[in-house]
């Protein structure tokens, strides 16, 4: 999926810049280090150190490619002028490209690391109890799509994970189970509990 896209989604949604790249705050928001086995702590803060140098590295890269790309540009030659626009249009296209592609990139980096993480906690069972009924960005996207039958792509799903903070998996669980609730015309049980305690205030 180009970054033009991004008109699939809602507007307050189809911001790139709004995605969380910062690994340290995905596991803040899952579960509390300090409260975990020594070694979960240490598989932790292994995985962090491991993204943050993978980042940089790809950071590093991608500066260069487009420190590339600006050389060739600089040194246009002037017997060329008449290929000029042509040549300035060739170079934007090939960076605008290599933006896309860093992007993506480190979406997918995210990702893998992300899920090594979720799944070890899952293992240890130390993961925070999660509100999958309660993230109203996942609900606005929902409603924004045709709502008998919403399917995100892999990119979709990579780019909602990261401005969700949460893991590709856990994305492709929430949408099937609103799909689910969708067709059978079911409220979630939080919802259904809420509405029981509502009728029961009333009625006194």
């Amino acid at each position: 999926m180009n970054l033009a896209n991004f008109v699939i989604f809602p507007t307050d949604i189809a911001k790139p810049n709004k995605c969380n790249f910062n690994l340290k705050s995905y596991v803040d928001s899952i579960l509390e280090i300090d409260k975990q086995s020594t070694s979960f702590q240490e598989f932790i803060h292994d995985n962090i150190e491991k993204y943050d140098k993978e980042l940089k590295l790809l950071n590093e890269n991608h500066i260069d490619h487009i420190k590339k790309y600006r050389d060739i540009k600089d040194s246009f030659s002037p017997k060329l002028e008449n290929l000029e626009s042509d040549f300035q249009e060739f170079i934007g296209e090939h960076v605008a490209l290599s933006n896309n592609q860093y992007f993506w990139v480190k979406l997918t980096l995210r990702s893998i690391f992300c899920n090594k993480i979720y799944e070890e906690g899952v293992i240890q069972g130390s993961l925070r109890e999660e509100k999958p009924y309660g993230n109203p960005i996942l609900e606005k996207l929902y409603q924004s799509r045709n709502q008998k039958n919403v399917y995100l792509n892999s990119d979709e799903k990579l780019y909602m994970a990261s401005i969700c903070n949460t893991t590709v998996r856990k994305i492709d669980e929430w949408m099937g189970n609103k799909r689910n609730r969708v067709k059978k015309g079911s409220k979630p049980k939080r919802s259904i509990k809420k509405s029981k305690i509502a009728i029961k205030k009333e009625s006194r």
